[in-house]
């Protein structure tokens, strides 16, 4: 498991593909994939975690990278790995840098209060 932390020299890369809800299943056996025999061996790559909404309507792939060799990787490379996906589905891309990294007050604590509760899976402005 790779620890996020603010001050690592890695990139994280997300992709979200969106998808008809009937093939999602298909995108994500296509990403897996892909994820398992081509990205993994791209110089730079330190790991990678596929996410499936709820409703079927997207594929998340969140990958964390070495700085200094996801920019020495053409944009085209990492593309070539998706072909298949992108007959299917379509792409949204970015790729950032972590600048605040935060955990649990209280690690113990699973149960979200009242006020959290009603505020979770709501988008605050």
């Amino acid at each position: 498991m790779t620890n996020i932390n603010a001050k690592d020299s890695l990139l994280t890369h997300i992709n979200v593909f969106r998808v008809a809800v009937q093939h999602q299943r298909h995108l994500v056996d296509i990403l897996a994939h892909c994820t398992e025999y081509s990205v993994r061996s791209i110089p730079g790559f330190v790991s990678a975690s596929l996410h499936q909404s709820l409703d079927g309507t997207s594929v998340t792939l969140y990958s964390k990278w070495h700085k200094e060799q996801l920019r020495q990787t053409s944009e085209s490379e990492l593309l070539a790995c998706f072909a298949a996906a992108l007959d299917i589905a379509t792409l949204e891309t970015t790729v950032s840098e972590s600048v605040k990294h935060f955990e649990p007050l209280w690690p113990g604590l699973q149960v979200l209060s009242d006020p959290l509760r009603q505020l979770s899976g709501r988008r605050l402005n």
